[in-house]
């Protein structure tokens, strides 16, 4: 698949409502904005499959930030762009060296055409995974599937990395974004870092005992179970909600830290439950997934916050921090991204309709007097504002529209509002979550993951009332082993499982 002929594309569009339609055209357009702008294609004599992490001489223009490519490469997966993704995940592993410890393990960023390493365990997390759904996907005799997992299984793997270092240590230090914080200096054990290398193991894990490497596998599960034990335990504060970070001499929290002004409210902090889907599925049990209870906890905790909560219900903006002076703004990613897949995932369809009104009309039509450059206004950008912000003009476009992170998690919101979840491949789960006035979607060309390989199908899903209607159609008469049907709410979920799936037309 290293030919971009051999990828198949999905598309994605929602109907019933202006912003069903008009959310469609953003995702569409930013998908191809990104592959246009951002993304360094086989014409390129250097740096083919680099994503840099904005355009147009923007902030970070010539960078690709770990943690963006990562979350990137997912997309890439999930939407069938096999080829794009190849190249990425290639360009990844012919960019990073070994650290002062030994292992091939990334950094925070990359200059395109300057190779680097690092400790940066968030980026790296988010890397892994793409790389095990990736692997998952290509035949066993593709080159850059064996690339993969030569690269993750060698002794100098990021992997190993993150086990050496859990041997030694109760949790993987970090610092920046995923660290103490943005700008803050020094090394702390970050919840959302802890918890996405806690999942980057078990994805590792799972590649292990298909590639036949039952001991790594059991070595990979084995580290994830103790670091979850690990952060049910030090990572839950008195009100049962997860805390930001903690000091590493001493395992507490240092309440300067907490409380600064880039981490009060910080919404990136609903990425400890985000981020577990991308591994566990769409449909949350408890019983598997890693302080659920202290997810939805933490989600409530910070939409309690009175200016928070006042904003979202006048505009459906959840604003990314507590304290002036961002304390009226917000990014699609760490702060209304995450904020909206917890809303998905934890079955709230009021705040997800109002959290998904905001996205689509604030990406159309920015705060009035905001300016953001760009080429259509169906393009995410960096930084969206409340209508109740101050002279909005004086405030600049930071990296601005096509942020790679910035397109990259929406995408994943419309992937949890449709609820097409191929993670387990022998049971497809479709659990479509829309919100009020969403009728239903159309998939074409979807790409799902099954246990006889990649099967593209064509879905169709529409609700009125209490009548849902779902057609699907593979191609090439290809057959989905499982399929799972879930609809109603979260209180009165049922549920219908049909096997050997190659056409289907119902009524639930």
């Amino acid at each position: 698949m290293k030919n971009l002929k051999n990828s198949k594309p999905g598309t994605l569009t929602f109907e019933g409502s202006y912003t069903a339609t008009l959310f469609s055209k953003e995702i569409a357009a930013s998908l191809e904005g990104v592959l246009r702008k951002n993304y360094f294609g086989p014409l390129n004599t250097h740096s083919v499959g680099f994503v840099q992490a904005s355009v147009d001489g923007r902030g970070w223009t010539n960078t690709m930030w770990t943690r963006d490519a990562g979350v990137f490469l997912r997309e890439l997966i999930h939407w069938g762009y096999f080829g794009h993704a190849c190249m990425t995940a290639e360009c990844l592993i012919d960019y990073v060296e070994k650290n002062e410890e030994g292992f091939n393990c990334f950094p925070e960023h990359f200059i395109r055409g300057e190779k680097g390493s690092g400790s940066e365990l968030d980026g790296t997390g988010a890397i892994i995974i793409s790389f095990v759904l990736l692997c998952e996907r290509l035949a066993s005799d593709n080159s850059t599937r064996q690339k993969i997992c030569d690269f993750l299984f060698q002794p100098s793997s990021p992997l190993q990395f993150i086990l050496k270092t859990l041997k030694e240590q109760p949790f993987v230090p970090g610092s920046g974004e995923f660290g103490g914080g943005c700008g803050i200096d020094g090394l702390y054990y970050n919840v959302v870092q802890n918890g996405l290398c806690r999942t980057a193991l078990l994805a590792g894990s799972r590649l292990a005992i298909i590639c036949g490497e039952a001991t790594l596998a059991k070595n990979y599960k084995s580290a994830a179970e103790q670091l979850e034990k690990n952060m049910l335990v030090h990572f839950v504060d008195d009100n049962n909600s997860w805390i930001w970070c903690l000091d590493i001499p001493t395992l507490k929290p240092d309440e300067t830290i907490i409380k600064h002004y880039i981490n009060d409210g910080f919404g990136g902090i609903n990425g400890v439950a985000g981020m577990q889907s991308d591994v566990l599925g769409m449909k949350p049990e408890p019983a598997d997934w890693m302080g659920f209870d202290i997810s939805q906890n933490t989600f409530q905790q910070l939409f309690s916050f009175p200016l928070r909560k006042e904003q979202f219900e006048k505009y459906g903006i959840w604003t990314q921090f507590n304290q002036p002076p961002y304390h009226l703004m917000v990014s699609p990613s760490y702060g209304h991204g995450y904020a909206l897949m917890c809303m998905l995932l934890f079955d709230e369809p009021e705040m997800t309709g109002r959290a998904l009104d905001f996205l689509a009309l604030a990406t159309y039509q920015p705060t009035t007097g905001y300016v953001v450059n760009r080429e259509t206004p169906y393009w995410f950008y960096e930084r969206y504002f409340s209508p109740d912000l101050p002279n909005p003009e004086t405030w600049g476009e930071s990296c601005g529209a096509l942020n790679l992170v910035c397109v990259a998690e929406p995408l994943k919101v419309s992937r949890l509002v449709a609820g097409i979840d191929d993670t387990d491949i022998n049971n497809m789960v479709l659990i479509p979550r829309l919100p009020p006035g969403w009728t239903g979607y159309k998939a074409t060309q979807w790409p799902i993951c099954t246990s006889d390989g990649v099967v593209y199908v064509d879905i169709y899903w529409n609700q009125s009332g209490d009548a849902i209607q779902i057609k699907l159609k593979t191609y090439d008469n290809k057959v989905i082993p499982k399929l799972t049907l879930y609809y109603g709410n979260k209180k009165d979920r049922k549920s219908k499982t049909i096997v050997q799936v190659s056409s289907l037309d119902m009524k639930l």
